[in-house]
């Protein structure tokens, strides 16, 4: 069935795929037919994939849709398309057998040619090429003829429209040379403009069908079948007798065994057992990477040393590779700025090349001095064009001649898959690194771009923090932080709590009752126990207290404040954990554990409060991510500008911008003042990134005018973010500058050459030198020449 997505504005996204479109004339069509039903209110056509995805208010009726798309000479369908269609299949035997029937055309054209038969002969002999042409044209041609036809009807024009039309007034010459009316007969000349199309399309096709591996790569990577156990606490020594049972009854929740040199199934959490996992097939990490109980795993990714329990999390479309697949169709059905030109062109294209074509044979039939002169012209520049049209015979065949080669040299279609397949190709080459285009337009705009922000914790550094010092001052200090940290996610809150449990778990006291949780944005964590409130908050932090700092640390001991400071010009980041009592604290207040956010007054906490006391306090580093200093000083030698921003304390962000070489940093800020700077950043500059976690930094992202995320675990799908990382490897930021780069250059080029190649030979059509069979040929040349141009995006050598 078709892929249905509810969106958060009460839209259903819905996926279809349509057979029988090879040009952007047929995917115009097909768009504006399916805009004409009320409850769509967006439609994306990808060309390459045959997908189309359509946004509406409710599910249309799908049999409408099957009609409508019907009567525009194509067929519409909820299900993907199998490896090779119906269509596809009879595309190609069309295009062999029409092949077979031209062999005797063309012996019979040179017979024609070296021997004069007499008047009965000849006559038998028109017959027989009228029989074999109309088989090819109307009957292997029929799909061509018929859809450009239906399409013309809706009020459509489509590339297949140029090649009926050029075909069919071959055809007539047949017809009008039995009757005497002219010399000459185009119909073998029809029929091949049938093959050709044929032939053209289909390796079209073929070749976008290798552009679009990358995605088939991925879906061929799913695992069939799973090992499923009915209860892993069971399990001695992984020898329990497990369930063969098929990857699509799998449930959220079941228990599967993974052995050594087997894929994982699904993403899940590890229950039992320490492996090495091979990641590289979706997150482009080259070494395996070691995964012990609690650790994600993702589904497909390749168990390498010892035999694991899995707990599934996720299955079918949830999972990690149906996220990668469906971010990659996304960005595919999205367009770039520079596409939008193509688009207008190709709308206007096919009525213009139909008006240009009468144009042609009205010159040459009331012109034909005029258009000799033209030709000869021409051909002094163009001297290797040695198939002129021979205007001495009959000013009509001249003109008929030169008509139906100016309606058949005319290509649209190049310009239509100019821009798809170099998106595709470099998707799909992007995301076999990790690297995840969410929207095309970006791919544009980073050309621009000549500034880089870095977010700290998880950019720069790992994002996995550790405990390394600590100081108790109070004896609650250890149960309370632990207490109201436990509820937090953030990466601080987690290694102070795996720190606890490791080391200081005989010291927690499981009477201990919280209440009134909150996150303090950008500030910390709080919460009450008994009739204090606790807070969990970084050292610099305490400058929202106002003048009531000294209060806070005035019990803290001379040698305390001399640690503190040498951790900083360490670069470590400092907690503390805070008592007070709150003059506003109304002990009657209904309590709870639901952990609310504190948006607006996260800024002014407890200006008002009584017997402040430091409980205690951790220092905690992270570790840089390895070449991050190379990364930027490759950055500067391409003349980007770099800078951090974060919300820890300036000596901490001071020592990590020094030691990496950035230009500037940012510290000390508030999630709301990164949006600020990432203002005053494109104010003075052509373009700034943003690359941040996605969660914290989510305004900054979207301020940005390209926000790149760094995924976390198995979550990609990222909202604010228009690019995300999967892995933390730096070198990725050079890949995706480098990919981006050679994605629009590739698109420039293609639409370059599609261009050109219209404006040359529509010229050269209409001055007579092309013959329609050369003129068909050099249409097909095009587009592939198109498609062979874009799979040169897979050579680019990565970091």
């Amino acid at each position: 069935m078709s892929n249905k997505k509810e969106k958060k504005d009460n839209s259903i996204e819905i996926d279809y795929t349509v057979e029988g479109m090879h040009c952007s004339s047929c995917s115009l069509a097909v768009e504006k037919a399916l805009k004409s039903f009320h409850e769509i209110n967006d439609v994306r056509v990808d060309l390459p994939s045959k997908k189309v995805r359509v946004k509406a208010s409710k599910i249309p009726d799908f049999e409408k849709l099957k009609k409508k798309i019907s009567s525009i000479g194509y067929e519409i369908r909820e299900e993907a398309l199998s490896e090779e269609s119906n269509l596809s299949k009879q595309v190609k035997k069309n295009m062999i057998f029409s092949w077979i029937l031209i062999i005797p055309l063309l012996f019979l054209m040179l017979f024609s040619m070296f021997s004069m038969p007499d008047t009965s002969i000849a006559r038998y002999l028109n017959l027989f090429e009228i029989a074999l042409g109309s088989i090819v044209i109307f009957v292997f041609g029929w799909h061509t003829i018929s859809s450009s036809i239906k399409a013309l009807l809706m009020g459509t024009f489509t590339m297949d429209l140029l090649i009926t039309i050029g075909s069919i007034f071959s055809f007539f010459t047949g017809i009008l040379k039995i009757f005497g009316v002219i010399d000459d007969s185009f119909v073998m000349i029809g029929a091949m403009i049938i093959a050709i199309n044929l032939t053209g399309n289909y390796i079209k096709e073929k070749m976008t069908d290798r552009a679009n591996d990358s995605i088939k790569k991925l879906t061929e990577l799913q695992v069939k079948s799973a090992h499923l156990l009915k209860d892993y606490r069971e399990i001695d020594n992984f020898d329990s007798v497990y369930q063969e049972l098929p990857i699509s009854e799998l449930k959220v929740g079941d228990y599967v065994l993974v052995k050594p040199g087997e894929k994982i199934p699904s993403d899940g959490l590890i229950i039992k057992g320490m492996t090495l996992v091979d990641q590289s097939i979706v997150t482009g990490e080259s070494l395996p990477v070691e995964k012990g109980e609690k650790d994600q795993v993702i589904g497909t990714t390749l168990n390498l040393s010892s035999p694991i329990v899995v707990k599934i999390t996720r299955i079918g479309g949830d999972t990690y590779l149906s996220q990668i697949i469906k971010l990659i169709e996304q960005a595919r059905q999205s367009k770039v700025p520079i596409q939008e030109f193509a688009d207008k062109v190709s709308s206007i294209f096919v009525p213009l090349i139909l008006s240009i074509s009468v144009l042609t044979f009205l010159i040459w039939y009331f012109f034909p001095l005029f258009a000799n002169s033209i030709q000869a012209t021409i051909s002094g520049i163009f001297s290797f064009l040695n198939f002129p049209v021979n205007a001495s015979k009959s000013r009509f065949v001249a003109s008929l001649y030169a008509m139906i080669a100016t309606l058949v040299i005319a290509c649209p279609c190049a310009m239509g898959l100019a821009t798809p397949t170099a998106l595709m190709v470099g998707f799909g080459k992007a995301a076999s690194r990790g690297i995840l285009i969410k929207n095309a337009e970006a791919v544009e705009i980073l050309k621009n771009v000549d500034f880089i922000v870095f977010d700290k914790t998880g950019t720069i550094t790992k994002g996995k923090p550790s405990v390394t010092d600590f100081i108790e001052v109070d004896d609650n200090f250890i149960p309370y932080t632990y207490q109201i940290e436990r509820h937090s996610n953030h990466p601080y809150a987690i290694a102070i709590t795996d720190f606890i449990i490791n080391n200081k778990k005989d010291m927690l006291h499981k009477n201990i009752e919280v209440y009134n949780l909150k996150n303090l944005t950008s500030i910390g964590f709080e919460g009450s126990i008994g009739s204090y409130k606790v807070q969990v908050v970084g050292y610099n932090r305490l400058k929202i207290y106002k003048s009531k700092n000294e209060e806070i640390l005035k019990n803290l001991d001379q040698d305390i404040y001399e640690k503190i400071s040498k951790w900083q010009n360490e670069g470590k980041t400092i907690v503390l954990t805070i008592m007070f009592k709150s003059i506003e604290n109304d002990m009657e207040k209904s309590k709870t554990d639901i952990t609310k956010d504190d948006d607006e007054n996260s800024k002014e906490v407890n200006t008002g409060f009584k017997e402040l006391k430091v409980l205690g306090i951790f220092a905690l580093s992270d570790s840089l991510e390895e070449n991050t200093a190379a990364v930027i000083a490759e950055l500067k030698k391409m003349k980007y500008s770099t800078a951090i921003l974060s919300g820890d304390f300036e000596k901490v962000v001071s020592a990590i911008a020094e030691k990496i070489g950035v230009d500037k940093y940012f510290s000390d800020i508030y999630a709301d003042q990164k949006v600020e700077i990432i203002k005053k950043l494109q104010n003075d500059h052509a373009g700034v990134a943003m690359i941040g976690d996605g969660i914290n930094d989510a305004p900054a992202l979207k301020q940005a005018d390209v926000g790149i995320a760094i995924g976390s675990g198995t979550d990609i799908a990222i909202d604010s973010a228009d690019i995300v990382l999967t892995s933390k490897n730096p070198d990725n930021v050079l890949n995706l500058l480098l990919i981006s780069k050679k994605i629009y250059a590739k698109i420039r080029q293609n639409l370059f050459w599609a261009f050109f190649y219209n404006i040359l030979a529509i010229p050269l059509a209409m001055s007579g030198l092309l013959n329609p069979i050369i003129a068909e040929l050099a249409m097909a040349l095009s587009s592939i020449n198109v498609v062979l141009n874009s799979l040169r995006l897979n050579r680019i050598k990565l970091r």
